[in-house]
């Protein structure tokens, strides 16, 4: 995925984050790197942005993140969560403890379980005003719409979605 595109991917929730000054950043369901890297080149709102993401991604992963915020004004604190679906659930739970998130995007999930999860987790670790971002790969899977759906059902009228992939939080 290019730079142009993997931005364009995100452009709503980049701007949304903008707008609110985002400094504590969460990605749940990392698969690679594309958001990462639109986050980290584009995040020139603040002077230091605190950034957790979840799986592995290798070496070319941290090499990824390491160039990107190469050059750029922004100090980035990165975290990777890793372990199974539930230990990196608890892990992200334990950290909003300390300060909840400004901004969470949700990359993937392995199921709708899974996906489902991610909202639950998201919904208690995210501040009132913070925003939810899905990505286009969990948006146009068949299989996850059940998941969007439930979320909407149980805690829409907390949320005002502003599109079918961005959600704030009230």
């Amino acid at each position: 995925m290019s730079d142009t595109s993997s931005y364009d991917q995100f452009a709503d929730f980049l701007a949304a984050m903008r707008q609110r000054s985002s400094i504590r950043i969460l990605e749940l369901g990392t698969l690679d790197s594309s958001f990462s890297l639109a986050m980290l080149g584009s995040a020139d709102w603040a002077p230091k942005v605190e950034f957790h993401c979840t799986g592995g991604g290798g070496e070319s992963f941290d090499k990824d993140l390491l160039k990107a915020a190469e050059g750029t004004n922004t100090d980035f604190e990165v975290t990777k969560h890793v372990g199974s679906e539930s230990e990196v659930n608890e892990a992200i739970l334990h950290v909003a403890e300390s300060g909840l998130f400004d901004a969470i995007h949700i990359s993937g999930a392995s199921s709708k379980e899974a996906l489902l999860t991610a909202f639950l987790v998201s919904n208690e670790s995210l501040r009132s005003g913070g925003v939810i971002g899905l990505s286009a790969d969990v948006m146009s899977d068949p299989l996850m719409t059940s998941a969007i759906a439930s979320f909407n059902d149980m805690l829409g009228d907390a949320y005002d979605r502003v599109s079918d992939h961005l959600f704030v939080k009230i």
